[in-house]
């Protein structure tokens, strides 16, 4: 009788492990989500801002807009990606009154088109929505002045180009004026900015490190 207790204790156990194994699995999954949840909404909400930019203008000025958002989007993703065969494209339909505007890339060469917006490309997304914020604040009339705040921009960018990118922002802020502060863990961002501050937690405090 009590050899069988055991067995089933030691069965108890090995399932309440097993369950709580499951439990932190489900936990992190779920922190995950959410993390992947707001990344998600604060895209939608740019594109959403550059939709309600883009409707307020009139016709003619729109078509102006438009072809300036192309043109320079466009040569940012070309220098960062190193593809000269790129190209961003914004579709803008107007049915009953109701403007509708769709974010594509195409590939020339090839004649494929990508929507930005259903996409789960994560790098194409990130890049794309960067510049775009980039575009439409300095297009905007009368200029809206200020430093940019991109934070974690760059995160699914791969290694290979996130080089080219930090060399982009760069680029960037010393031709328009403009301060950009951005917040990242990628050493290749780092390494082209003017000022680096390391932030980190010691014993409940946030301690501030500058560099260069």
């Amino acid at each position: 009788m009590i050899n069988d207790q055991k067995v089933l204790l030691g069965k108890a156990e090995g399932k309440l492990h097993f369950l709580r194994g499951v439990k932190s699995k489900l936990e992190s999954d779920l922190e995950k989500n959410k993390t992947q949840l707001i990344d998600i909404e604060k895209k939608e909400l740019l594109y959403a801002k550059t939709h309600s930019f883009l409707s307020v203008v009139s016709e003619k000025a729109r078509k102006s807009v438009v072809v300036s958002i192309e043109t320079l989007v466009t040569e940012g993703l070309q220098e960062i990606l190193q593809d000269s065969n790129i190209k961003f494209k914004i579709i803008i339909d107007s049915k009953r009154g109701v403007t509708g505007v769709e974010f594509k890339l195409c590939d020339e060469e090839t004649g494929a088109q990508l929507d930005i917006q259903k996409s789960e490309a994560g790098a194409v997304k990130d890049l794309t929505g960067a510049l775009l914020r980039l575009v439409v604040l300095e297009l905007t009339y009368p200029r809206i002045e200020g430093p940019i705040v991109l934070d974690e921009v760059g995160k699914n960018v791969p290694p290979a180009y996130q080089g080219n990118f930090a060399k982009f922002l760069r680029k960037f802020s010393e031709t328009t004026g403009r301060q950009i502060i951005l917040v990242s863990h990628e050493d290749a961002l780092i390494e082209e900015a003017h000022r680096v501050i390391h932030l980190s937690r010691l014993s409940g405090k946030t301690i501030a490190k500058y560099n260069k």
